[in-house]
């Protein structure tokens, strides 16, 4: 770390300027400033710095990405911030445009000689573990790497998003043990794949301490195991989707949050938000508001640098002189907790931790557990629907959601769908239930609009 800081000092100007930052998937930026001393001894996510899903260092106008480029939009999303607070941008670079494969252009691989067939079925070849049958997927387990734990996070049943957030898996191993089978299915996330160049991952190719942590989870009878590039390389995820169309023909499309029985779209595929976002702008509007602001008039609530005027116009007489002096060195958010405190707020560190996606100690924290815990929201996605609890209020607002959301299209029925439990063909969903660590699995429509929990007790597993 010395040399580090040397090099600091060797190669920047006597004006540089430095910082860590992170853009969040729904392009808000957390950035602290760092002297030239401080810089280089600085960690994503340790002790208050910035943490996210595109974290990056900034030094002397050149922002360098911790795991490959990001989008144009998150890009955009940065040089507009940097611009607005006076700081130098010059280009963006990344680990990878040094130490990455030597081939030009990494998406040139044995992927693109494959035929739409093939690609098809490599892709059905990835639903095949753990996925292919709605009547079993519940005794299946989900599961990623997490790299802090140092161990495999494993649920049944659910999907990535539902069990682990929705973009968890892009950034570390993941994959599904079909317990029938006795198979593991692997995904190398992208920065990991990048590594290999032009070769397909193999089993020789997962790091051991991973693949001794599935051993230990999924082990006891000597599993096999399925590799797969990241999802994104290997373009399954518009496979997955043309796939999932015709497997998942008759069943309901869209993702939502079910507010108090109002359904707000939170697709962030084909919308402007997604369910992470709807959260963040929610929190945000939440504030402001305590604080005075009309953010009305925006389609998204501003960050509170943007509307900082307007706050001291509105709280200054209130703030004591420490808040003041903390106003004046730009620590804003640290202003807001303080005062809002004060005010009778004893939420207020959480919200702005979940607005930021980390608490003060650097732990990763999902905006969408806030309004599941907090405001009794329940998210969907299609007929999937992930709730805290599961009382009749949850269900009187699941249902009108659903009506809202879907309407005629819940009276739809399918024979493909017949069978003992759902003799109709209805519409059958599955609910996960947080609290109890529960799963509800394919609840025919008509025994869901009953709003009555009982009625769900045959349809209950439990999940560890």
């Amino acid at each position: 770390m010395i040399r580090l800081k040397s090099l600091i000092c060797e190669v920047y100007s006597s004006e540089a300027r430095f910082g860590l930052g992170a853009v969040a998937s729904n392009g808000a930026v957390d950035f602290k400033e760092y002297s030239r001393d401080l810089f280089g001894s600085q960690i994503h996510g340790k002790g208050g710095t910035p943490y996210g899903r595109n974290t990056f260092r900034y030094a002397d106008g050149i922002i360098d990405w911790s795991d490959g480029h990001p989008d144009k939009e998150v890009k955009h999303a940065i040089e507009t911030y940097l611009q607005r607070k006076g700081f130098p941008f010059k280009k963006h670079t990344s680990y990878y445009d040094k130490f990455g494969p030597s081939d030009d252009n990494v998406d040139e691989n044995y992927n693109d000689s494959l035929s739409d067939d093939e690609k098809t079925d490599l892709a059905n070849l990835y639903f095949s573990v753990g996925q292919d049958d709605d009547e079993t997927i519940h005794k299946n387990y989900c599961w990623i790497w997490s790299k802090s734990a140092g161990s495999i996070k494993a649920k049944k049943g659910g999907t990535h998003s539902i069990n682990f957030g929705q973009t968890a898996k892009e950034y570390t191993y993941s994959g599904w043990y079909d317990v029938d089978k006795n198979m593991i299915s692997i995904v190398f996330p992208e920065h990991e794949a990048r590594k290999l160049g032009n070769k397909r991952p193999t089993e020789d190719d997962i790091p051991q301490q991973i693949y001794q942590a599935l051993i230990r989870t999924f082990g006891k009878r000597k599993p096999t195991f399925m590799v797969f590039e990241t999802v994104e390389r290997l373009q399954l995820k518009r496979l997955i989707m043309e796939v999932a169309s015709i497997l998942f023909e008759g069943r309901l499309r869209g993702e939502w949050w079910f507010e108090d029985g109002q359904a707000v779209y939170a697709d962030g595929d084909t919308g402007d938000i997604n369910h992470e976002g709807r959260v963040i702008d929610a929190l945000r509007r939440e504030i402001l508001d305590a604080l005075g602001v009309d953010a009305g008039n925006h389609d998204y609530a501003p960050d509170f640098n943007d509307v900082k005027d307007e706050i001291i116009q509105n709280i200054g007489d209130e703030l004591n002189a420490e808040e003041l002096e903390a106003w004046k060195n730009d620590e804003f958010a640290e202003v807001v907790i303080s005062y809002l405190k004060r005010k009778g707020d004893s939420k207020i560190d959480n919200k702005i931790y979940y607005i930021r996606g980390h608490d003060s100690k650097g732990k990763t924290l999902d905006a969408r557990e806030y309004a599941l815990v907090n405001w009794g929201w329940q998210r969907v996605k299609g007929n999937v629907i992930q709730t805290q609890t599961l009382t009749s209020k949850d269900l009187n607002s699941i249902v009108s959601g659903l009506w809202d959301a879907y309407n005629d299209e819940l009276e739809n029925r399918d024979e493909g769908r017949v069978s003992n439990e759902n003799p109709h063909g209805e519409q059958t969903f599955d609910i996960e239930v947080m609290s109890t660590r529960s799963w509800y699995q394919g609840v025919p429509w008509s025994v869901l609009e009953k709003k009555n929990p009982t009625s769900l007790n045959p349809y209950r597993t439990r999940y560890e």
